[in-house]
């Protein structure tokens, strides 16, 4: 049986709105290993409600916590290393050795890196906690002015 993988929104895995799935192939053997979500706007828009709902709560969450869960996470993809790098070679194609010696370890080391920034920005006087994770107070994409 081919695994279908949905959309993860309010915490739980759901099939796309419309029903429509893409085909997800091993660029190796040319065969279909997995199909995921063809999201559509429908979607995203119940993706944005679902992430707005969960701000207010994520806001509150000092940096402290959200710094020690992104290390918790590095954790468990540094445990499952080898997992990661099959399921990487097998979707990418790649070698599993590169996978294994780049590409999940760099993973895990921008999960650290990141729970490290937070936390030293925060410290930092002229900061905010919102300053940490959202530097100049901005909630969005950066746009270059002019």
């Amino acid at each position: 049986m081919i695994e279908e993988l949905g959309n993860i929104i309010d915490g739980s895995e759901r099939p796309p709105r419309r029903g429509r799935w893409i085909d997800v192939v091993e660029p190796a053997t040319g065969a279909a290993f997995a199909r995921c979500a063809a999201s559509d706007s429908a979607d995203v828009d119940d993706a944005v409600a679902s992430a707005t709902r969960a701000l207010p709560e994520w806001s509150r969450m000092p940096v402290e916590r959200r710094a020690s869960l992104m290390e918790a996470l590095a954790a468990i993809v540094e445990r499952d290393l080898e997992k990661f790098a099959r399921a990487e070679s097998i979707d990418s194609g790649k070698p599993i050795a590169l996978a294994r010696s780049m590409d999940i370890p760099r993973a895990v080391t921008n999960l650290r890196y990141f729970a490290n920034l937070a936390r030293e920005q925060a410290k930092a006087p002229e900061r905010s906690e919102t300053d940490a994770i959202f530097p100049g107070g901005k909630r969005g994409p950066a746009r270059s002015e002019g």
